[in-house]
């Protein structure tokens, strides 16, 4: 029966080097042997990458971006982890089409206090059914979580010192890193019912309630974290993503700079607060937060197709057509890539006029 043999490592930059080209082997040699009869088809459709996120005590942020990248350092896909610290590509090319020779991949993650992961996936014969990797992620001495707040109010400080954190929100955050929103609202729910002045019971209690479509209780409980530490980076990050969702972009620039001001470097959150200032006209603002969003995670693609738009706007046609074919390349493998592929050799066109 053939075997996936991965061969994984951590190194500590971030920079990515490509290797020199394979010598791979041609159309005779004893590698493409295995691409007969039945594994051909089985190689044609790739097979999946599944992992599992590991932090040394047990506590990983809620959500990471992981990418899965070529040699060359060419993003092929990019997703999030989910519950319990999983993450999961589908349809992951095995052996290259022209030389046979099998793949390797990398999975990557850039993640604001982490120390910078490049791991190596070595794919060799297979069984046709997946892998299954571990990736170890160790924290950067001294350095903040993407959700740390970097800024307290002297309020805010008060109200911690005076409300003893009942243990049902250590329960509740327990649920929510495992992804039990329901069972972390339960939880949340006694915290603020023990203690109504706890700033982090209510703001994550607001947070939860939005994550579990409760928008009118999330508003309310946000906007009462706002009164009890007005430097709430947690709050306006949350209050301008719900204006976001519901199109009020004015309102959703106003909280999401107020939140990045205060220490948020959330790439999510760069992204809408450039969407936001290009629908109120705010064009350089716009292009610098979506290249910020970029610069903290490079495979966020929807930032590429927005800055598209921001460059289309302003009349600068060849940037771009240059973020689009950065998202073509980036992701090959992305539902629209078609529609972008055709929308940049119309703009091509319409340059060579």
């Amino acid at each position: 029966m053939l075997k996936i043999l991965l061969i994984l490592f951590a190194l500590q930059s971030i920079r990515m080097r490509g290797r020199p080209p394979e010598i791979g082997a041609d159309a005779t040699s004893p590698t493409c042997q295995v691409m007969a009869g039945g594994a051909r088809e089985h190689f044609a459709n790739g097979i999946s990458v599944q992992g599992r996120l590991v932090w040394p005590a047990g506590r990983i942020p809620n959500s990471i971006e992981v990418d899965l990248e070529d040699d060359d350092g060419n993003i092929i896909n990019s997703t999030k982890s989910g519950p319990s610290n999983q993450f999961r590509f589908d349809r992951v090319a095995v052996v290259h089409p022209v030389t046979c020779a099998f793949k390797t991949y990398h999975i990557v993650i850039h993640e604001y206090g982490l120390d910078p992961v490049r791991q190596q996936l070595s794919l060799s014969t297979s069984n046709f059914i997946g892998a299954d990797i571990k990736v170890q992620l160790r924290p950067l001495p001294g350095s903040l979580s993407k959700d740390s707040e970097a800024v307290v109010s002297v309020e805010g400080m008060r109200q911690w010192n005076n409300d003893h954190m009942p243990a049902s929100f250590e329960k509740a955050m327990t649920e929510a890193r495992n992804g039990n929103v329901k069972k972390a609202i339960s939880e949340l729910e006694k915290a603020v019912k023990s203690a109504p002045n706890s700033y982090e019971a209510n703001v994550e209690l607001g947070i939860r309630y939005e994550q579990d479509g409760r928008y009118d209780d999330s508003a309310k409980m946000l906007n009462r974290a706002l009164e009890l530490n007005p430097a709430s980076m947690k709050a306006r990050a949350a209050l301008g993503k719900r204006a976001y969702d519901t199109g009020d972009f004015q309102k959703a620039q106003e909280m999401l700079s107020e939140a990045v001001q205060l220490g948020n470097i959330s790439a999510d959150v760069y992204l809408m607060l450039g969407v936001s200032y290009f629908k109120v006209n705010r064009f350089e603002l716009a292009e610098a937060s979506l290249g910020r969003a970029l610069d903290i995670f490079p495979g966020l693609g929807l930032a590429n197709l927005a800055l598209h738009n921001v460059y289309l706007k302003t009349k600068q046609l060849e940037r771009a057509l240059h973020q689009l074919d950065t998202y073509v390349q980036k992701h090959p493998n992305a539902p629209d890539r078609e529609h972008v592929q055709a929308a940049a050799e119309k703009l091509r066109r319409a340059l060579q006029q």
